[in-house]
């Protein structure tokens, strides 16, 4: 894959959306490679991520301190920005801030999104995850979000204990946005996605967490994005 061949140009929301917008594969990893072997094992993971087509790629890790998460962030931003393309900082409003990241993505019992903005402003996009359909419907409604997660459709080692959604919440959550209102396509991995029509703007890609490009057994855990 081509690198940026101007990566430092101003990485605008606009281009943010569009680069959102055209992204098939949003990949979701922990820090696993730098405890094993060193920053730089984690940037040549980070590379060979999107070097093997992920659009998007966020370090999630509960694990690691505030200043270890900032420098591998710094990594995965500098590496992100050689492929053009975007990367995603989890949780901490003020580590996004600083790395500069491009996306931000919370959780249900997070920040919310007035307060994501108000640190953070209106460039980078934000995104939420979702475990049921109302918390679906409310993020959908929320005029603040570039997008939202449903899952994970299978369980998955990041978040231990929690309970796999399945594919209805994802298949609900499509229906939602194609029953026409402004938003949305399908462009899923479901060998049969639930719904054919292809309603305007937008799309559906997978978060892939913790693959770690090697996962041998089991599946890994996935979300279901939906852009709006």
């Amino acid at each position: 894959m081509p690198l940026d061949p101007q990566p430092t140009f101003e990485r605008t929301r606009a281009w943010r959306r569009q680069r959102l917008q055209d992204a098939q594969l949003y990949l979701c990893t922990d820090a696993a490679r730098l405890r094993a072997g060193g920053m730089g094992a984690l940037e040549e993971f980070f590379e060979a991520a999107y070097a093997g087509g992920a659009d998007v790629v966020q370090l999630r890790d509960k694990s690691i301190e505030a200043r270890t998460e900032i420098e591998a962030l710094d990594v995965l931003g500098a590496v992100a920005r050689r492929h053009g393309k975007l990367f995603a900082a989890n949780d901490r409003a003020d580590v996004a801030l600083l790395v500069g990241a491009d996306v931000f993505h919370v959780g249900q019992d997070d920040l919310s999104t007035a307060q994501a903005r108000r640190v953070l402003g209106d460039d980078v996009l934000i995104g939420r995850s979702t475990r049921s359909i109302e918390q679906a419907k409310e993020a959908y409604d929320d005029p603040g979000l570039d997008y939202f997660c449903t899952g994970p459709v299978w369980e998955t080692p990041t978040k231990p204990g929690r309970a796999a959604v399945g594919t209805a919440l994802p298949e609900a959550a499509y229906r939602l946005m194609a029953d026409g209102r402004d938003g949305s396509s399908w462009s899923g991995r479901s060998p049969q996605p639930p719904i054919r029509r292809r309603p305007p703007g937008g799309s559906v890609t997978l978060c892939a967490r913790r693959t770690e490009l090697r996962q041998t057994r089991g599946r890994p855990g996935r979300a279901v994005v939906l852009r709006r």
